[in-house]
């Protein structure tokens, strides 16, 4: 029999995991991992904008009928808990 129609029983290689949203491409680290590092990058850059953008509107729109030290407390609060909304979803997607 022929060398070339012989397969080995063993793979070649082991499995490589699948990551969640990188798929297989870690493995090697070609442009298609660097593509889809970049990418999701980019998104979460761009929901931290949008939630910067409502987290602005909702603190002027508390902070406007406010003055004093009660207006500062109010608005650290509303600080840590927008900001706490992003990073505990962040987290958990990570985390996956």
């Amino acid at each position: 029999m022929r060398s070339e129609y012989i397969r080995s029983t063993h793979p070649a290689e082991p499995p490589v995991p699948k990551l969640r949203l990188l798929g297989t491409s870690w493995y090697r680290r070609g442009v298609g991992y660097w593509v889809r590092r970049a990418s999701l990058t980019v998104e979460y850059l761009l929901l931290l904008g949008l939630v910067g953008l409502f987290a602005r509107s909702v603190i002027d729109a508390a902070a406007t009928g406010m003055t004093g030290t009660g207006r500062l407390v109010v608005l650290a609060l509303i600080g840590t808990v927008i900001l706490g909304s992003y990073v505990q979803p962040v987290r958990a997607s990570l985390r996956r």
